[in-house]
């Protein structure tokens, strides 16, 4: 299997993931992923429900305490997130109970 191929089955698991698990809107760059150290995402953009930037980061590095291998026994064990000019943005929009990280 080619890394192009590796990279992009990554790209979308991950894809798949975070729309599972988050409900707003978001937008990923380039995604590099190393099989056994973690892996790098670009230009990442969260929005909130008025869709508004709830999160940028322009690089996020994440580092696994487990290989990558361990996704095939539904595990994954992250050590790090590291955000590279991040902007985490949250508002109280008028006439809402909730912020907008709610």
């Amino acid at each position: 299997m080619s890394s192009s191929r590796i990279q992009d089955w990554s790209k979308n698991q991950l894809l798949v993931y975070l729309s599972t698990k988050i409900q707003n809107k978001f937008e990923l760059g380039q995604v590099e992923i190393d099989l056994f150290h973690g892996g790098v995402i670009s230009n990442l953009i969260i929005y909130d429900h008025h869709h508004d930037t709830l999160l940028y980061a322009a690089k996020v590095n994440v580092n696994f305490k487990k290989d990558l291998s361990s996704l095939f026994k539904n595990e994954l064990s992250i050590s790090d997130v590291i955000l590279d000019q991040g902007v985490f943005k949250i508002i109280s929009y008028q006439g809402e109970e909730y912020n907008s990280l709610n």
